[in-house]
């Protein structure tokens, strides 16, 4: 790897993994755990993926489309209550009304979404890392560069669940900071300067979520918007109005690799 004054940071779900089925199983066999009675009284499989695809199509779908208001990973519960009631969220501002008055039950939801990941991890690693695919495009890339340049993982996931995918990804990074350091990026990337020694203006930050990255380019770190991953059309458009660059999967590792290179 060659010496560099500069770090790429890459977010991971959204940015390098696709985790749409991963979180929704683990949201939903927790959710079910508090919910047994007030639920679609099905118990999902890993199999059900394959054989009841037209069953999870519609709920897949729409997870999907609620996934770029998340902030961190018990949110993934309240859209399953959000879901099955019907409630009506077209933006952010929807979003978070809703998990305003739902807060009694947030750190039970997070308690129970992660306890349940680890048991998955744990009792079916193979059938609960295939859930998770790598985008193809963005992994080639992200290996090319880490075979280079400095790359680490800046997430709000669990490091423990993060490693596992990175691993089978048979992707190399230098650090992984999660959420169990701290959940705000500005932070964890404040700390990734300081353990690389470089300027957070020399950190090229790759993420899907843009209520991060404005946070992040507002310390003066060069910040870009995954569009391949969960945002929609309006928070691409409040990303580009507020200085914060709309990388598409296409130019990820050129624009990256060029970057890296300019003096």
């Amino acid at each position: 790897m060659a010496s560099s004054d500069k770090l790429i940071a890459l977010d991971f779900d959204g940015v390098i993994a696709d985790s749409i089925e991963e979180t929704f199983f683990v949201a939903y066999t927790a959710f079910r755990q508090l919910h047994s009675r007030a639920f679609w009284d099905i118990d999902l499989t890993y199999e059900d993926f394959d054989t009841q695809k037209s069953v999870l199509a519609p709920l897949l779908k729409e997870f999907r489309r609620l996934r770029p208001f998340l902030r961190v990973g018990e949110d993934y519960m309240l859209f399953l209550k959000i879901i099955h009631n019907g409630w009506m969220v077209r933006t952010q501002q929807d979003f978070d009304e809703i998990k305003k008055h739902n807060t009694h039950e947030m750190p039970a939801y997070q308690s129970a979404f992660y306890s349940t990941r680890k048991r998955c991890q744990n009792s079916a690693p193979n059938d609960w890392l295939k859930l998770a695919p790598a985008f193809g495009i963005i992994l080639e890339g992200a290996r090319k560069l880490a075979d280079i340049y400095p790359v680490i993982i800046a997430t709000t996931r669990d490091e423990l669940s993060t490693r596992q995918l990175i691993d089978t990804y048979e992707f190399n990074v230098e650090k992984i900071i999660s959420k169990e350091y701290n959940r705000c990026k500005r932070e964890q990337l404040t700390y990734a300067a300081e353990t690389f020694r470089v300027p957070l203006q020399n950190i090229l930050f790759v993420d899907d979520q843009v209520d991060s990255l404005l946070i992040t380019a507002d310390a003066g770190v060069k910040s870009f918007l995954a569009t391949w991953g969960y945002n929609n059309d309006d928070q691409r458009s409040r990303a580009s109005k507020n200085g914060v660059d709309l990388l598409s999967a296409h130019d990820f590792y050129l624009t990256l690799y060029a970057l890296m290179v300019a003096e």
